[in-house]
Protein backbone atom coordinates (compact mmCIF):
# COMPACT_ATOMS: atom_id res chain seq x y z
CA UNK A 1 0.00 0.00 0.00
CA UNK A 2 1.38 3.40 -0.68
CA UNK A 3 0.33 5.41 2.20
CA UNK A 4 0.44 9.29 1.04
CA UNK A 5 2.70 11.02 4.28
CA UNK A 6 1.05 14.31 4.06
CA UNK A 7 -1.91 14.96 1.97
CA UNK A 8 -2.71 18.34 0.60
CA UNK A 9 -5.90 20.04 -0.42
CA UNK A 10 -6.15 21.77 -3.94
CA UNK A 11 -7.11 24.96 -1.73
CA UNK A 12 -3.81 24.68 0.35
CA UNK A 13 -1.91 24.03 -2.93
CA UNK A 14 -3.09 26.61 -4.12
CA UNK A 15 -2.35 29.28 -1.52
CA UNK A 16 1.21 27.66 -0.77
CA UNK A 17 1.90 28.22 -5.18
CA UNK A 18 0.93 31.93 -4.60
CA UNK A 19 2.99 32.56 -1.30
CA UNK A 20 5.68 30.31 -2.40
CA UNK A 21 6.10 32.63 -6.00
CA UNK A 22 5.40 35.90 -3.96
CA UNK A 23 7.97 34.53 -1.33
CA UNK A 24 10.57 33.58 -4.51
CA UNK A 25 11.02 30.39 -2.70
CA UNK A 26 12.41 26.52 -4.23
CA UNK A 27 9.76 24.86 -1.58
CA UNK A 28 7.63 24.62 1.52
CA UNK A 29 9.19 23.44 4.73
CA UNK A 30 6.52 21.30 7.04
CA UNK A 31 8.30 21.37 10.72
CA UNK A 32 7.11 20.33 14.29
CA UNK A 33 8.53 22.58 16.96
CA UNK A 34 7.90 22.30 21.00
CA UNK A 35 5.50 25.26 22.34
CA UNK A 36 1.88 25.92 21.48
CA UNK A 37 -0.43 25.35 24.68
CA UNK A 38 -0.36 21.59 23.81
CA UNK A 39 3.09 21.00 23.96
CA UNK A 40 3.92 21.04 20.34
CA UNK A 41 3.17 23.64 17.04
CA UNK A 42 3.04 23.34 13.66
CA UNK A 43 5.96 25.22 11.86
CA UNK A 44 5.37 26.05 8.17
CA UNK A 45 8.69 28.07 6.30
CA UNK A 46 9.66 28.68 2.87
CA UNK A 47 12.93 27.49 1.39
CA UNK A 48 14.19 29.91 -0.39
CA UNK A 49 17.68 28.08 -1.32
CA UNK A 50 18.16 24.09 -2.23
CA UNK A 51 21.52 24.80 -0.23
CA UNK A 52 19.85 25.49 3.07
CA UNK A 53 17.74 22.16 3.26
CA UNK A 54 19.48 19.31 5.30
CA UNK A 55 20.61 16.53 3.54
CA UNK A 56 18.43 13.98 5.51
CA UNK A 57 15.28 15.97 4.29
CA UNK A 58 12.52 13.47 2.86
CA UNK A 59 11.49 15.88 -0.32
CA UNK A 60 8.38 15.70 -1.56
CA UNK A 61 7.29 16.88 -4.80
CA UNK A 62 3.58 17.43 -4.31
CA UNK A 63 1.73 18.83 -7.43
CA UNK A 64 5.00 20.77 -8.33
CA UNK A 65 5.24 21.87 -5.03
CA UNK A 66 8.41 20.49 -3.21
CA UNK A 67 7.59 19.64 0.60
CA UNK A 68 10.68 19.41 2.79
CA UNK A 69 10.31 17.55 5.51
CA UNK A 70 13.07 16.47 8.34
CA UNK A 71 13.44 13.34 9.80
CA UNK A 72 12.57 14.18 13.29
CA UNK A 73 9.20 16.09 12.06
CA UNK A 74 8.27 12.71 10.07
CA UNK A 75 7.06 10.57 12.63
CA UNK A 76 4.52 13.35 13.73
CA UNK A 77 3.20 14.29 10.91
CA UNK A 78 2.80 10.92 8.60
CA UNK A 79 -0.89 10.46 7.24
CA UNK A 80 -1.37 14.10 7.87
CA UNK A 81 -4.02 16.15 5.85
CA UNK A 82 -3.38 19.84 5.04
CA UNK A 83 -5.82 22.67 4.15
CA UNK A 84 -6.57 26.17 3.82
CA UNK A 85 -9.90 27.89 4.91
CA UNK A 86 -10.78 31.58 4.02
CA UNK A 87 -13.06 33.20 6.53
CA UNK A 88 -14.09 36.90 7.01
CA UNK A 89 -10.70 37.84 8.69
CA UNK A 90 -8.51 35.97 6.23
CA UNK A 91 -7.05 32.74 5.78
CA UNK A 92 -5.73 29.62 7.78
CA UNK A 93 -4.00 26.32 7.14
CA UNK A 94 -5.67 23.83 9.00
CA UNK A 95 -4.01 20.58 10.12
CA UNK A 96 -5.65 17.21 10.21
CA UNK A 97 -3.25 14.74 12.09
CA UNK A 98 -4.24 11.15 12.97
CA UNK A 99 -1.08 11.07 15.40
CA UNK A 100 -2.33 14.00 17.29
CA UNK A 101 -4.46 12.78 20.32
CA UNK A 102 -5.11 16.72 21.17
CA UNK A 103 -5.49 19.65 19.79
CA UNK A 104 -5.70 23.65 20.89
CA UNK A 105 -8.76 25.40 20.33
CA UNK A 106 -6.80 27.51 16.92
CA UNK A 107 -5.70 23.64 15.78
CA UNK A 108 -1.49 25.29 15.45
CA UNK A 109 -0.80 23.24 18.92
CA UNK A 110 -1.16 19.58 19.53
CA UNK A 111 0.34 16.85 21.36
CA UNK A 112 0.91 13.04 20.79
CA UNK A 113 1.39 9.78 22.43
CA UNK A 114 4.05 7.67 21.56
CA UNK A 115 4.56 4.49 22.65
CA UNK A 116 1.62 4.95 25.10
CA UNK A 117 3.44 7.38 26.69
CA UNK A 118 2.19 10.75 26.93
CA UNK A 119 5.09 13.27 25.76
CA UNK A 120 3.55 16.20 26.31
CA UNK A 121 2.49 17.17 30.20
CA UNK A 122 -0.79 19.04 28.86
CA UNK A 123 -2.30 15.53 27.38
CA UNK A 124 -1.65 13.79 31.24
Amino acid sequence: MDEKIITMTDAVLSFLRDSLQEAAAVGVRVDVESGGCRGMRYAISFVTEESATDATDLVLDTDNIRVYISPKTLIFVRGMRMDYLKDPMGGRIVFENPNAKMHCGCGKSFCVNEFGESICKTCQ
